[in-house]
């Protein structure tokens, strides 16, 4: 139980870093944010 707890840790923290680089990128392009938004 104590692995899959660390690996689930692990799986949000890079999600975290995936995201701030998403939302990083969206405020240098506008535009596509709206396509990915539309994506999703």
């Amino acid at each position: 139980m104590d692995d899959s707890d660390l690996s689930f840790s692990t799986l949000q923290r890079g999600n975290a870093a995936l995201d701030a680089l998403r939302r990083k990128e969206d405020a240098e392009r506008p535009e596509r944010h709206a396509t990915q938004s539309v994506a999703r």
